[in-house]
């Protein structure tokens, strides 16, 4: 952050652009932040003056308050967000569950858990390719493992994977978006020692002559088919 900021610093006052162009505010930040106890000094009152200008022609109030405020909210979003981001995928288990859509979906992606994911990811829908897209979802996924762990008191799986959660869920459309995105499919849980493909085979043997049997070896079938293993496999 010093460094962040010390070059903020250097690139402000070495600036030949108008003060409504440069974040005045951050420099004034930079020596408060480091030096609290001193006065302030010329450069700083002339910087305070300039920006307190420009904020009156913009219509602002300028107050010792919301000029904090300014200060801070600058700082804070100085700072990239990381990438990938598994803060993203917060109550996506709870969107899985249910079937939440997005209120305000992108391109042909409709429900909330596709949003968090590719927003975790880190892809623009807009300007990735299908295949970076796909590339940017695997990369997240492989980061982002204890993210994406499920807990319910009706998942027999408690803490178990979310491709898992989705089986228990029977949400097709997710185990279709995974299989599509390549990601992997052999994460073996310690809450029951399984792969996703193990899962399934003790469910399908759990379930069998119930109508849930059929399901369950289809997704079987297409688990495999995208390169799903059992453990004694691996």
């Amino acid at each position: 952050m010093k460094t962040i900021c010390s070059m903020v610093l250097l690139i402000l006052l070495c600036s030949s652009k108008p003060i409504s162009q440069v974040p005045a505010h951050i420099a004034i930040a930079t020596h408060r932040y480091y030096y609290p106890n001193l006065s302030p000094t010329p450069v700083e009152l002339n910087i305070q003056s300039k920006l307190a200008q420009v904020m009156l022609i913009e219509g602002k109030i300028l107050t010792a308050g919301n000029l904090m405020k300014t200060i801070l909210n600058s700082l804070v979003a100085s700072e990239p967000e990381p990438c990938p981001n598994p803060k993203k995928l917060e109550n996506i288990c709870m969107n899985i569950d249910g079937r939440s859509m997005d209120p305000k979906p992108k391109s042909h992606y409709v429900y909330l858990y596709q949003r968090k994911i590719l927003d975790a990811a880190c892809v623009d829908v807009e300007k990735d390719s299908e295949e970076k897209i796909s590339q940017k979802v695997q990369q997240m996924w492989t980061a982002s493992t204890d993210n994406l762990n499920c807990r319910s008191i009706d998942f027999d799986a408690n803490g178990g994977n979310v491709l898992k959660y989705a089986v228990s869920t029977t949400f097709d459309e997710f185990l279709d978006d995974a299989i599509y995105w390549k990601v992997n499919l052999n994460q073996v849980d310690k809450v029951d020692d399984r792969t996703v493909l193990d899962y399934v085979q003790h469910q399908i043997e759990k379930n069998k002559g119930k109508m849930i049997e059929v399901r369950l070896k289809h997704y079987y079938k297409i688990l495999r088919e995208a390169g799903a293993k059992h453990k004694s496999k691996l």
